[in-house]
C-alpha cells in the first residue's frame, strides 16, 4: 500500500537530512575530502567524428560550407600575414575587412578594418569537417595553412612586438592613429626593419609639444 506524503511532512523530512549532513562528525567530513569519486557531468560533446548528417539541410549546408572553405585559395588567406612579415605575398585580395589597407575613419571606410580577422575560423571550421570526413585534401590543407602561417609570425613577430610597444605613447598623441598607420606601412617596406627604424626616429622628431 502506497504512503503519502504531504507537503509539510516532506520538508520537515528534507530539513532534518539537511541538518544532519551539516552536523556530521568532523572526522567523516575528513575521510570524504580524501576519496575520490566519479562525477557524471549531465550534458557532453560528442566528437566531431561520432556525429554523423543524414540527408536534408543540415548535410546541404554542412557539405557546401566544407566545399568553399577547401575552395579558397591558400595565398589569398595568407597574403595579409604575408605583407606585414615583409614576405613575397602572391595572390589576389580577400577584400573587404579582411584586406591590410584601406580603413580609415575619417573617410568612414572600413575596408581592411581587421585584417585577416578570420582566418581562424576559416582553419577551426577545416578542421571540424576533417574530424567528420577525414578527408585527406582537407588535412593537407590544415597543414599547410598552419605551416604558411607560421612562417609569418617567426618573420613578422619582432616587428608587431614593436609597434605594440609604440601603443602606449601614440594614445596619447592627437595624431597617434595617423602615426600608426604611417609605422605599418614602413614595417611592410622591406625586410631588413630599417625602414621601421627610420619611421620610428622621424616620429619622435616630430611628437607634439
Amino acid at each position: 500500500m502506497a504512503h503519502r506524503l504531504d507537503r509539510r511532512a516532506f520538508v520537515k523530512t528534507a530539513g532534518s537530512v539537511a541538518i544532519a549532513g551539516v552536523l556530521r562528525p568532523s572526522s567523516a567530513l575528513a575521510d570524504t575530502e580524501t576519496q575520490l569519486m566519479a562525477v557524471s557531468t549531465p550534458l557532453a560533446l560528442f566528437a566531431y567524428k561520432d556525429v554523423q548528417l543524414h540527408e536534408g539541410p543540415m548535410r546541404r549546408q554542412f557539405d557546401e560550407n566544407h566545399a568553399r572553405f577547401l575552395n579558397l585559395d591558400d595565398d589569398r588567406m595568407l597574403k595579409v600575414y604575408r605583407q606585414v612579415a615583409g614576405l613575397p605575398a602572391p595572390g589576389e585580395d580577400m577584400g573587404g575587412w579582411y584586406d591590410l589597407d584601406g580603413f580609415s575613419l575619417e573617410r568612414n571606410d572600413f575596408h581592411g578594418f581587421i585584417a585577416g580577422h578570420s582566418f581562424g575560423q576559416y582553419v577551426s571550421g577545416l578542421a571540424r569537417a576533417y574530424a567528420v570526413t577525414g578527408d585527406e585534401a582537407t588535412r593537407k590543407k590544415i597543414n599547410n595553412l598552419v605551416k604558411g602561417y607560421g612562417d609569418t609570425n617567426e618573420r613578422g613577430r619582432a616587428r608587431f612586438e614593436t609597434l605594440m610597444g609604440l601603443l602606449p605613447a601614440l594614445s596619447l598623441r592627437p595624431d597617434g592613429a595617423v602615426q600608426l598607420a604611417a609605422l605599418r606601412k614602413a614595417a611592410n617596406a622591406d625586410d631588413t626593419g630599417a625602414a621601421l627604424d627610420a619611421a620610428i626616429e622621424k616620429m619622435k622628431a616630430l611628437a607634439p609639444a
